[in-house]
């Protein structure tokens, strides 16, 4: 009688146990397919703040640069600020159009105001 009801106990839990791992599995599922997707909204977000960035630094570089040129010469300040900008510009993918920019700009004498 013991065996029986063991056996009808085992039979009668196994759809529970397996219900649960069917739950646990879809729950586990659905989490990674939220977190997939503020993944890539991450990622997305990273690449605009990246691009934004760089449009900044190259207008920034841009206009001093093309001030520094025109005048002539570059204090020792603005070189160092130049040399911030570049550094960010160049490391996030900037284009050449800074890079001549600033070769240009860095080879001018320095002179203070």
């Amino acid at each position: 009688m013991k065996e029986t009801i063991d056996l009808i106990s085992q039979f009668l839990s196994a759809p529970i146990v397996i219900a649960a791992l069917t739950f646990c599995w879809k729950w586990f599922k659905h989490k990674r397919d939220i977190d997939k997707a503020k993944m890539k909204g991450l990622r997305d977000t990273d690449k605009l703040l990246t691009e934004a960035v760089k449009a900044l630094l190259h207008n920034k570089i841009y206009s001093n640069c093309t001030a520094y040129i025109e005048r002539g010469f570059i204090t020792t300040g603005e070189k160092d600020d130049l040399d911030y900008l570049y550094n960010g510009y160049s490391g996030i993918g900037g284009n050449s159009t800074g890079e001549w920019l600033y070769l240009n700009a860095s080879k001018l004498p320095i002179r203070e105001k």
